[in-house]
This record gives structure tokens, sequence and C-alpha cells, in this order.
């Protein structure tokens, strides 16, 4: 039975059919498939349960090829396309519908080829939820920049670039100009406020008189963050000065006493605005680098920035979420 129009690849003869799936040449007789098969053993189907126990519980490649009985380089290159695989999809991390709080921070990378490079990780959260909800990093050669987070950022879509109305960052230069220009709210970390006076080599270098000095400074600085009469923050910011200005006061906590007044605004932002629920840390987006860190140190360094992209683009979608509670504020 003849079956179309159209001649065979082979002679350009008139093609018939030569059972269900196959045709016929009509001068050479020569056969073929109409759906050809794939030769050769059937692909195992990947999962991505492979990659859950690797990079979130912390299992070995070794460990599995012995449970498995098969080679490392088997279980590796199983990993290899299940990561393939799930970095193909789009990112399935729901954003929260209604106002976003967006919050970031940036993970430090040297390679022995490449040089520096920071992973800019974004988390999202809604104003009146306590769950953050992180998007695909995006790596950038060099050191944390304003300029690189600006990128970052445009790679978010642009309906929800609209719906955010606050930044929380810590102080790198030209993140809050970058929040203006948005017309966001812009909240500074308290964590690293004080952590520039917790240093451990603070506390080795200076003298028992500047330790005291810097506990004064220390403890007036809590209480100026948190208080929300405008009476008392006067009284701090004077008591401040004047403990800058003290003879035991070394210079380096001075220079960080001038830059927290001037900037005293940025870390009171979630005080002005209590609807919001602001968080004052960015603690959500650095326990997402420290279980990073962990497992840099699990796979024992990244070689290429491809590789430390994948991996940690992998984590951060299987993990999805971290708890990001807004600040409870006391009205004294």
């Amino acid at each position: 039975m003849e079956t179309s129009h159209a001649k065979s690849p082979c002679c350009r003869g008139r093609i018939y059919r030569f059972g269900k799936r196959r045709r016929r040449c009509s001068k050479c007789s020569r056969t073929w498939r109409i759906r050809r098969k794939r030769r050769g053993p059937k692909r195992k189907r990947i999962s991505a349960a492979i990659i859950t126990k690797i990079v979130r519980e912390g299992v070995t490649v070794t460990s599995i090829a012995r449970r498995r009985h098969c080679s490392a380089t088997a279980i590796q290159d199983h990993v290899q396309r299940a990561m393939e695989q799930l970095l193909c999809s789009p990112n399935r991390s729901e954003i929260p519908e209604g106002p976003l709080i967006l919050i970031i921070d940036g993970m430090w990378l040297r390679f022995r080829d490449s040089g520096w490079r920071i992973m800019y990780l974004m988390a999202l959260r809604a104003i009146d939820d306590n769950v953050a909800y992180f998007v695909d990093p995006v790596s950038l050669p060099g050191k944390e920049t304003s300029v690189g987070w600006q990128e970052t950022i445009a790679t978010l879509p642009q309906s929800v670039r609209q719906r955010i109305v606050a930044l929380v960052s810590d102080g790198l230069r030209g993140v809050k100009p970058l929040a203006q220009a948005n017309g966001w709210i812009f909240q500074r970390c308290h964590f690293h406020l004080f952590a520039k006076f917790q240093q451990k080599h603070i506390l080795r270098i200076y003298r028992v008189a500047s330790r005291q000095v810097r506990d004064d400074i220390l403890a007036t600085l809590e209480e100026a963050v948190r208080t929300t009469s405008e009476n008392r923050l006067r009284e701090l910011q004077n008591t401040l000065r004047k403990l800058s200005d003290h003879p035991a006061c070394p210079w380096y906590l001075r220079m960080q006493v001038r830059e927290f007044l001037r900037y005293l605004d940025d870390f009171r932002t979630y005080l002005r605005y209590p609807r919001l629920h602001l968080p004052t840390t960015t603690n959500t987006v650095e326990t997402m680098i420290r279980l990073l860190r962990r497992l840099v140190r699990q796979s024992h360094g990244f070689r290429t920035p491809a590789s430390a992209y994948r991996w940690i683009t992998t984590f951060i979608r299987l993990k999805r979420t971290i708890a990001c509670n807004g600040k409870i504020i006391n009205q004294n």
C-alpha cells in the first residue's frame, strides 16, 4: 500500500508500508523504521533524592557508592546530571504576595586561578510573615560593590521589584543610595554594628581602660538603637560624644562612634515604620551563608566559579526558606 507522495531517502522511489512501523522503498526494497529507537541500554531516571542526601544531609559520595556497590565516579556523574536537570528548570521558590522586604548580603569566595568572587544572596519576606524566601544567587568577579548589587537586583522580575518596600543590608557604601533610587525604605543591620566593637583583635590589643570605654560605648549603642524617647536619644548621643573624646578611647572606636552618629537614622528605621515589622539584622542571609560555608568545607572547596555557583544554587533551591522575624518594638 502506497503511503504518500514523499520519495524514499535512498533511491527517491515510491514508499510502501511494510508492517505497522516500517516503510519500504519500491526500487531497492530497503526498509526502515519511522520512529527509530535509541540504541544501547536505557538511561536510568535521574532523581533529586541523591542531591538531597549529599547537599542537605552531608552524606559523602564514597558512602553512597559503597552502599550501591558502584564506583564513586558513577555517583559523581549521577549527581552532576541531577544538578544540571534541577538548574535547567526555573526556580520554584514561591515568592509571597503583597509588599515585600528585601534582605541582602554577600558571600566571599576565593579561587586559585580567578581570584576573589562574590555570591550575591537575596531573600524576600512579606511584611506580615516570618519566613524569608531565597532566590537564585548572582556570581560576579571582584569584591562586593554597590554596582554589583545593582546588577543583582536587576535580575529580579519587574513584578517583584515593584512590590519591594524596604531593603535591609549591612553598612556597605552605596547600598542606601540604591534603595533611595528605587523608593525603598532602608534599614541598616544592628549585628554588623555591634560586631565592630566585639572583634577579637580589639579585645586583645587594647588596655583594660580601653576595654571599659568600649563596654560603656557598646551599652550606650544598644540603648540608642532601641529607645523610643527622643529626649533619651539626645542624652545618649551626648554620652557617646563624651565617650569618644575620652583619652582612653582608641582611634578605631572613636571612628566607629562618629560613623554611628552620622547614620543613626538608618539604624532606627524599624521604629519609624512599625507596621512593616522590619528585621534589624541580616541574620537570615548570614544563616544561609553559614550553611553554605559548611557545604564548602564538606566539598573540600570548589575548583572553579562555575562549580561553586552550581553547588550553591542547588543548595539554595533545596533549602528555599529560612525563618526571619521582625523586631518587636517595646513602647517605653
